[in-house]
């Protein structure tokens, strides 16, 4: 199902082969099943308890797998983590991921402190438009493994005070559930992709947390599945797919749908108009192009601190251009444009290896991008 989605990246939010309880080979048929998409999408992990809290496992097992942007180390990481990489973070077109930390002593703080900088960052340039984090515990949960009031209170303080900060994505219980917007963030549970679910039945009740959901749960279910988040400039859309269906022992499902279908939908939009920033014009001139690679189309986004001529286009690898997207005075703010993954003749390029180039005042940015098809 994932690689029927074509997609970019996976976030994956740990606990990812249970080597620890049914043997270490397990991790090498894991990350063999993987490749069936992981060979053309990048594998983003988020490290969950079964990752090290046993004899069974041990971080280094999937540490030294992986080259992750940006790694940081963590006070209290464990003996067998002595590799960093405890959480990273990468900017992916318009949008910033931060992934979080096991909560080891001291390291949820210490994220907490770090992740406000990198916030407090993104806020303030014009061409991200969205936050995202990614973790294996929950903030909010209902599920057999209930929302820690420690994350939740870090998490709440960043939302109040970063409004591109929208969604939280983790794992740790098997079940999926979206939050209503807490202190303006979204909390989707995705533990749907694999093993058992987690019910914790009591009556016709399936959920630790009772029924019917708490105030903060939107929807809620129990079946297997896939989420699917697609980025754009102004939203996010979150689709979650329905995967096969449970049976009568340790999955069962509270929710019928087909496979393959939505079962599940809600869309964020950004709080931040498309013709202006936040608090005015930018100070400072930037621009990207989202997202990147470009499946048929993508958006150049570009900042311009005072008025000017300027320009946006599309070159080969050999600096021809093949694609003239805008040319001529412009405004201060920021600006968008789309871009359809056609040359100026009408006809679709092929896929390969292009460059953007942005010019207004305040200088000229060139970027590769990839085209997919």
């Amino acid at each position: 199902m994932v690689a029927d989605q074509r997609p970019a990246f996976t976030l994956m939010v740990g606990d990812l082969t249970y080597a620890n309880d049914h043997g270490q080979a397990q991790v090498d048929n894991h990350f063999n099943d993987v490749m069936v998409w992981s060979q053309d999408a990048a594998y983003m992990p988020a490290w969950g308890n079964h990752e090290w809290d046993s004899s069974g496992d041990d971080l280094r097992n999937y540490k030294s797998r992986l080259d992750l942007p940006n790694p940081q180390t963590s006070p209290g990481t464990p003996a067998i983590s002595n590799y960093g990489e405890d959480w990273y973070w990468f900017d992916y077109g318009n949008v910033r991921f931060i992934a979080y930390p096991e909560p080891w002593s001291g390291a949820w703080a210490d994220w907490y402190t770090r992740a406000k900088t990198l916030m407090d960052q993104a806020q303030s340039d014009p061409t991200i438009t969205f936050i995202v984090t990614m973790g294996h515990r929950p903030a909010y949960s209902s599920g057999h493994h209930p929302g820690d009031s420690t994350l939740r209170g870090y998490m709440d303080d960043l939302g109040k005070n970063h409004s591109k900060y929208k969604l939280n994505v983790n794992g740790h219980s098997h079940d999926y559930e979206r939050t209503y917007p807490q202190s303006g963030v979204i909390h989707i549970t995705a533990g749907i992709g694999g093993s058992s679910l987690e019910e914790d039945p009591s009556g016709s009740c399936l959920w630790a947390g009772g029924c019917p959901a708490p105030a903060y749960s939107a929807f809620r279910a129990f079946h297997h599945g896939i989420v699917r988040l697609t980025f754009g400039l102004r939203a996010i859309q979150i689709d979650a797919l329905c995967g096969p269906a449970g049976d009568g022992g340790t999955n069962l499902n509270d929710i019928s749908c087909t496979q393959g279908g939505v079962f599940d939908h809600v869309t964020i939009r950004s709080d931040i108009a498309a013709s202006r920033g936040p608090d005015g014009p930018p100070a400072a001139f930037s621009a990207a192009l989202a997202p990147n690679p470009v499946l048929g189309g993508g958006t150049i986004t570009f900042a311009m601190p005072r008025a000017g001529r300027a320009s946006a286009s599309i070159q080969d690898l050999a600096g021809r251009r093949v694609r003239t997207v805008v040319e001529g005075k412009l405004a201060a703010g920021i600006h968008q444009y789309a871009f359809d993954g056609r040359s100026d003749t009408g006809a679709r390029l092929p896929a390969g290896v292009y460059f953007y180039s942005v010019s207004a005042p305040g200088g000229m940015i060139t970027r590769r991008f990839a085209m997919l098809r």
